[in-house]
């Protein structure tokens, strides 16, 4: 009787080998022993087959997993599902893009009356709002709270150059500055802080038809903190040593007289004609003196 208890438990052991084929997986060769079925199967774990001792079993019935990883397939189909959802969303971002180029290129004129920043105000800006707190920028500069997700470029650009941008994304190659990089050279840099991002506008000089735009940029693991303990003490600075598609940014804000506004309202404001002619609110600081 013992024989024939062993043999059966033999047989069924066989027989799980074929679910394992099925499945085209690398199940990793280990020995077992085999053991007296039990009558009570309510006892196994769910996806369990009995009869092969394993390791510390939570059950007193020696059982075992199928030599499928079920975590691992699962995990797979997630992963691909999120790859699935954010090509998708990608794809959208760039049709998106296509409308904001139709309408800076429509509403050239129109941007730049109400969003050209002077030289008298770039000057003004940077002397009263940005040097006194260069020398602590901790006061200033902190992660935002969407920071996990969006990182920020700040630059004063032509509405060509936010095109160009808008359709090509942004390159190291393209960098002009690049203090704090390591030995990769040329990166593109980015702040988890959108006050700082702003203030970039400001710190590159005036710019003919330049206007002070940031971007919202998708973070990804290519953007890694900076590591100059001096440079980035506010740990908030990010580069990018790679390409970042055009697919990545996901929103546009300009510099405006009460600060940033998104593309989509500057457009809007255009549309309605409620748009303000700039020098409104840029004069602030016409003649050296501090209106604001």
């Amino acid at each position: 009787m013992k024989y024939i208890k062993l043999l059966l438990a033999v047989l069924v052991c066989v027989a799980v080998t074929p679910v394992a084929q099925a499945q085209r997986l690398p199940v990793k060769r280990v020995k077992i022993k085999v053991y007296h079925l039990p009558s009570n199967k309510t006892l196994f774990p769910k996806g369990a087959v009995t009869g092969i001792k394993v390791k510390n079993p939570k059950f007193k019935t020696p059982v075992v997993q199928l030599p499928v990883t079920t975590l691992r397939l699962a995990v797979n189909k997630k992963a691909k599902e999120i790859q699935l959802k954010l090509n998708e969303q990608r794809k959208q971002q760039l049709l998106k893009q296509q409308d904001w180029i139709k309408d800076i290129e429509q509403n050239r004129a129109a941007l730049l009356s109400s969003y050209h920043l002077p030289e008298d105000y770039i000057l003004g800006f940077y002397v009263r709002r940005i040097e006194p707190y260069q020398s602590r920028p901790q006061s200033m500069y902190h992660p935002d709270e969407k920071s996990d997700k969006i990182l920020y470029r700040g630059m004063i650009i032509t509405p060509e150059e936010l095109v160009a941008i808008l359709k090509n994304g942004f390159s190291p190659k393209n960098s002009t500055w690049n203090a704090g990089t390591d030995s990769r050279g040329s990166a593109v840099s980015l702040s988890s802080s959108y006050t700082e991002a702003s203030h970039y506008i400001f710190q590159n000089g005036y710019k003919k038809d330049g206007i002070g735009v940031v971007f919202l940029v998708r973070r990804t693991p290519a953007m890694e903190l900076g590591k100059d303990p001096k440079l980035n003490s506010t740990k908030t600075i990010y580069y990018s040593y790679e390409d970042i598609p055009a697919s990545d940014i996901v929103d546009v804000y300009f510099h405006g007289e009460y600060g940033p506004e998104s593309l989509k309202n500057v457009m809007k404001k255009i549309q309605q004609g409620t748009n303000r002619p700039h020098n409104t609110w840029t004069n602030q600081f016409s003649g050296g003196g501090f209106l604001r």
